[in-house]
């Protein structure tokens, strides 16, 4: 399911699977601002600039997971573990 703005550009969505789901946000102009997925083994959740780069996430598995901070490029700046 999706919600459109004036353009056509998606803004919203939800996307419901037999094993999981998600669901993001865009700004106006259509680039991600924020993004979260589920899986029966784990998920994970995004962050984006104005620019529609990833800045931040984090990611969870059965195996463990990480949580990782990028720079207004979208490149990685700090992670653990």
């Amino acid at each position: 399911m999706g919600i459109y703005g004036k353009e056509g550009e998606r803004i919203a969505f939800m996307d419901a699977q037999s094993d999981g789901g998600s669901v993001g946000i865009a700004n106006n102009d259509g680039k991600p601002v924020a993004g979260m997925g589920a899986q029966t083994d784990g998920g994970l959740v995004s962050i984006y600039n104005k620019d529609g780069k990833a800045v931040a996430g984090m990611v969870a598995q059965p195996l463990g997971g990480m949580v990782t901070v990028a720079n207004n490029d979208g490149k990685p700046v700090w992670s653990a573990p």
